[in-house]
């Protein structure tokens, strides 16, 4: 019985080692920030933030603009490092924030671009933005105050569909 139990005990400590050497075949090293370094957020590249203080062990608090409704901890694979631009003159003024109407960010719109209807009556609109000519999907627009891009997007798709199909060659 102590026999068996011992080769049980050899066959799991080496297949532990296998995974082990599997797994280390694609860590990376983590990337380590000090407070008051500036990282931007990954995924919609604001910023720069002053990160305030590391929270755990992959986690950062940033200084975010006070009007934001999202909590201020992220994790260091949503942070990239901001590297300011070689040449003055490549500097960029960055995008204008939107307008705050009852602590709510309002952005203005150039046009609608696209609509996906979907199956729970929600519609979410494609919109090509005026203040700094991003383009977001944006789900049930208030039609009052979007009534005269609303009629002109529905005018347009009523237009394309009535327009004749191409001519083969």
């Amino acid at each position: 019985m102590a026999k068996i139990h011992k080769e049980t005990e050899a066959a799991l400590e080496e297949a532990a080692g296998r995974m082990k050497k599997q797994y280390d075949k694609n860590k990376h090293d983590t990337r380590n920030y000090s407070t008051r370094d500036l990282k931007k957020l990954d995924d919609k590249h604001v910023g720069p933030f002053e990160i305030l203080k590391k929270t755990g062990a992959s986690a950062y608090k940033l200084k975010l603009p006070p009007h934001w409704k999202i909590h201020p901890c992220f994790n260091k694979k949503l942070l990239t490092p901001y590297v300011p631009l070689a040449f003055p003159n490549q500097e960029q003024p960055p995008p204008p924030l939107p307008d705050l109407i009852d602590r709510e960010e309002q952005w203005e719109i150039e046009e609608i671009l696209n609509l996906k209807m979907r199956k729970d009556n929600s519609d979410v609109y494609y919109l090509a933005q005026r203040n700094n000519g991003t383009q977001k999907w944006v789900k049930n627009p208030d039609e009052t105050l979007w009534k005269e891009f609303l009629d002109e997007y529905w005018a347009s798709q009523a237009d394309a569909q009535y327009e004749s199909p191409p001519e083969e060659p």
